[in-house]
């Protein structure tokens, strides 16, 4: 399974078009599953190698540093919200399948802003950890009739594709890894950008096949799904439902 997870990798992270192939096979959610625990386990230990206020020097707000502990915690959530992020990129593609037009493209917009615009203002003193809360559960539940219309036989492959593109995590352990050796905490960030960018680049070419959806609508799928994973985040820390130091750690890989 290890070296067909090595060799899926290589399609994951160049070929958007044999990532979509190798994405159908059922067969390959073990080999998919194993790049996902691997491109994990590489930010696990650049989370934990990072020496103390490396991210400061950048002007980051960041936390210093993890220890191995605080880092195995971070992963753990992250793995949850990754899974919530799997199930809002499921959501956007049912709703694009559903009608391709100008309307629904706007309305999916204001969906997946929504609950980021409700916490700038519950940070600004206008609006109410309520309100937040509300429109946090509301946002989400226009999910469920969504999730529901998924067939069982669309839902692996977009899944295999989506964990096969955490390859990207192995590749960017070299440079950023130096960047830590060196001291380039810049450098570091620069890196984590350009990987966050190569895999929404492939991740929207490769669920174009896959969804018969035009490559505009698999990115904003995947853009929207990201800002709501984001919004969530940050609104679930403002009810109290985050750890503050774990929100500060996944800000950065």
């Amino acid at each position: 399974m290890l070296k067909k997870a090595l060799l899926l990798s290589r399609r994951f992270l160049f070929s958007p078009t044999r990532a979509a192939e190798a994405a159908l096979a059922p067969e390959n959610l073990g080999p998919c599953l194993c790049i996902y625990a691997a491109g994990m386990l590489c930010a696990l230990l650049l989370s934990a190698l990072r020496p103390p206020r490396f991210l400061d020097q950048a002007g980051a707000v960041l936390p210093p540093s993890q220890t191995w502990l605080s880092a195995l915690q971070t992963l753990l959530w992250q793995i949850s919200l990754e899974a919530a992020l799997v199930a809002f990129v499921f959501g956007f593609l049912a709703w694009y399948k559903a009608g391709r037009n100008p309307w629904r493209l706007l309305a999916s917009m204001a969906w997946a802003l929504g609950p980021g615009l409700l916490f700038v203002l519950y940070k600004a003193g206008v609006g109410t950890k309520a309100v937040l809360g509300i429109g946090l559960l509301a946002a989400l539940g226009l999910f469920l009739p969504l999730w529901r219309r998924c067939e069982r036989r669309d839902v692996l492959p977009p899944v295999n594709l989506l964990l096969g593109i955490n390859a990207v995590y192995l590749v960017l352990l070299v440079p950023m890894a130096l960047a830590v050796l060196f001291r380039a905490p810049d450098f570091y960030i620069y890196a984590a950008a350009a990987g966050g960018l190569w895999m929404a680049a492939l991740a929207a070419l490769a669920l174009r096949p896959l969804t018969g959806l035009s490559l505009p609508y698999t990115f904003m799928a995947i853009l929207l799904a990201n800002l709501l994973q984001t919004s969530l985040i940050f609104a679930l820390n403002a009810l109290g439902l985050f750890p503050k130091d774990i929100l500060k750690a996944m800000l950065m890989p």
